[in-house]
């Protein structure tokens, strides 16, 4: 793939390397291209990096060969909600893998986005800048090539959408707490003075009796053990943990209704 930039006013008689930079090629991706692809051309002719640009000339270089993948391709349907030159969104459904791993060798949303390469006679890899649990449903957002990984993990936030029982004294705010491994589990996190920072923001939605949240969503039973129920946006889901110790439990974890066989799936399906 080759990529071109026009060099704006702001950065007449600088380097060619500054201008680079700025324009979100990370300093591998400079030495790569440097090494690998021919290097990099200012109007017709080629550039060092080290040479001057001046405002209007255009700059090009070509991306380096993706690197061999151990991730099979597999003919596996896939939802694309959105696609660009630089970007991919994906519908996870619920029951997939994101990557492979040792219990989950293949089936994944990475062997099926190889197999869609491979459909259309694309080489790639599979970078996704967000990742899902398995069991839960919602959208990867996946870098299509080396320029744009390092730019869309920089200039991407996430917000998770949760159902909370016991409401927080303020309806919006920050929560500062260390999170950490909880004891014996290798996903359940938990606040610890041993854990690692963790800022979450939060804002309060909607607040509604449990009986009228569960009849609206259709989910399997009301839970016996709360009154009320909150719909919670936050910026980060480990912050769940920290919405716990500060008097607010994820519902799902605290459900003891017949029936409520996989709550916290049901839930981040539906939200």
């Amino acid at each position: 793939m080759e990529l071109s930039f026009i060099v704006p006013p702001r950065f007449e008689g600088g380097c060619l390397r500054d201008f680079l930079r700025a324009s979100g090629v990370s300093a591998t991706l400079i030495k790569a291209v440097k090494n690998e692809t021919g290097g990099f051309w200012v109007e017709d002719g080629p550039a060092r990096t080290c040479d001057t640009v001046h405002a209007g000339q255009m700059v090009t270089f070509v991306l380096p060969p993706e690197k061999p993948t151990t991730v099979e391709p597999q003919d596996i349907p896939l939802t694309i909600a959105y696609e660009s030159q630089h970007v991919m969104v994906l519908e996870k459904p619920a029951g997939m893998a994101v990557h492979p791993t040792l219990n989950y060798a293949d089936g994944t949303l990475a062997n099926a986005y190889m197999g869609l390469l491979r459909q259309r006679g694309q080489q790639g890899v599979f970078r996704p800048v967000n990742r899902i649990d398995k069991d839960t449903s919602g959208l990867v957002l996946c870098a299509k090539n080396a320029y744009a990984a390092p730019l869309l993990a920089k200039g991407v936030s996430k917000v998770y959408r949760a159902v909370l029982e016991g409401c927080p004294d303020r309806k919006e705010g920050q929560i500062d707490a260390p999170i950490d491994r909880a004891p014996g589990s290798i996903i359940l996190r938990r606040v610890s003075p041993e854990g690692k920072p963790s800022h979450t923001r939060y804002t309060v939605e909607a607040e509604k009796t449990a009986c009228a949240w569960w009849r609206r969503y259709r989910l399997p039973a009301a839970p016996t053990s709360c009154e009320y129920i909150f719909l919670i946006s936050a910026a980060r889901w480990p912050g769940m943990s920290c919405m716990a110790a500060a008097g607010s439990a994820l519902v799902a974890r605290r459900c003891t209704a017949p029936g409520w066989n996989s709550p916290n799936r049901v839930l981040k399906r539906r939200w």
